[in-house]
């Protein structure tokens, strides 16, 4: 993996949205949106599935999502 990221910071194409380091950016991200779903299904039992998705989204995810994907998670939560 780390030779795959070399290759693509020096071929300047690391930051394109079909590169692999993309893709490993936005796997870790999701890694830690999991990791404080299941942190928060252990520590607030009396939560929600809902409750506990949105408060992992805002703590991990939200940051890094546009207007557009912010207001589709909130709806997806709304729908649940």
């Amino acid at each position: 993996l780390y030779s795959l990221v070399r290759v693509e910071v020096e071929a300047k194409t690391a930051k394109a949205s079909s590169s692999c380091t993309n893709g490993l950016l936005w796997l870790t991200r999701a890694m830690d949106f999991l990791l404080e779903l299941f942190r928060n299904l252990l520590e607030h039992q009396d939560w929600t599935m809902s409750q506990a998705c949105s408060d992992s989204y805002a703590k991990t995810l939200k940051q890094w999502h546009g207007w557009f994907a912010s207001s589709s998670f909130s709806v997806a939560m709304k729908l649940a």
